[in-house]
């Protein structure tokens, strides 16, 4: 009877120790899979070395394509790219419609840029005509001009062949005619969706919709990829291919110039364009 408590308490000791000797391995269990996160470093390290080192081979055998200013060109597949940044000054005066360079129909209002037609007295049968103050002879401007209102009157005499209302946008020489597209100084695009240059007048893009803002383009710059060329753009997309200046025109000074009938037009000459272009 007194052996037997003894040989309980060794079972129990056993147990125990049994017990204790289970958290030992439960914790060898656990140290093992310590070392494994730096083997595991170690391989991913070994398995992303290839391909940056395929990359670098990848980048040494094709070099980058040139950086662009506008990645939008690529989408919209327009080949004018942005120009850098410009730090020289720019001009002091600002560009107006001079009274001597606007036909007497012309009613500039809104500090220039807004250009009105006389309607009384059979006056709403003449084309008006206005030449802005600053041209330009190299590099690349635009400028945009938009129709604020129609005002023809519904009743009045016939206009014949010619339409009541009438927008032209173009480029002329210092001295040349006021009313666009009457001389081979001139070049212009109009509402109709016609391109006028040399008094020829060709189809060029869709016919255009009131309240549209036309943006005219002139490339002048040698490098570009459209040098001497004039472009139209229409709500901030290209409206017609770029068309080459006449080679008369090429080294003078060309001016923004708008004929118009039976309208009102707004003129926007920068420096930020109200709708931007694709690139």
């Amino acid at each position: 009877v007194g052996m037997a408590p003894k040989k309980k308490a060794k079972a129990a000791e056993e147990k125990g120790g049994a017990s204790k000797a289970e958290p030992k391995a439960k914790a060898g269990a656990t140290k093992a899979p310590v070392a494994k996160p730096e083997a595991t470093a170690e391989a991913a390290s070994a398995a992303a070395s290839p391909p940056v080192k395929r990359a670098a081979e990848e980048t040494a055998l094709e070099p980058p394509p040139a950086k662009k200013p506008n990645a939008s060109s690529e989408s919209t597949g327009e080949l004018e790219q942005d120009a850098a940044t410009d730090g020289r000054p720019t001009i002091k005066d600002q560009v107006v419609f001079r009274p001597v360079d606007c036909t007497l129909n012309v009613v500039p209002s809104m500090g220039g840029r807004v250009l009105m037609a006389l309607s009384e007295g059979g006056m709403q049968c003449l084309i008006a005509g206005a030449r802005a103050s600053v041209g330009v002879k190299a590099g690349r401007y635009m400028f945009e001009a938009r129709v604020l209102e129609c005002t023809a009157p519904k009743d009045g005499p016939k206009l014949g062949m010619w339409p009541r209302q009438l927008l032209r946008v173009g480029l002329s020489t210092e001295g040349s005619p006021l009313v666009l597209g009457d001389s081979d100084d001139h070049i212009c695009f109009d509402a109709d969706g016609f391109f006028t240059s040399g008094r020829k007048r060709v189809p060029a893009t869709q016919k255009l919709q009131s309240h549209d803002c036309l943006g005219l383009v002139v490339n002048m710059d040698p490098t570009g990829p459209h040098s001497h060329t004039v472009s139209l753009f229409v709500n901030g997309r290209r409206a017609a291919p770029p068309r080459p200046l006449p080679e008369h025109l090429r080294g003078k000074a060309l001016f923004p110039h708008v004929s118009f009938r039976g309208l009102s037009v707004q003129v926007h000459m920068g420096p930020a364009p109200e709708q931007p272009l694709p690139f």
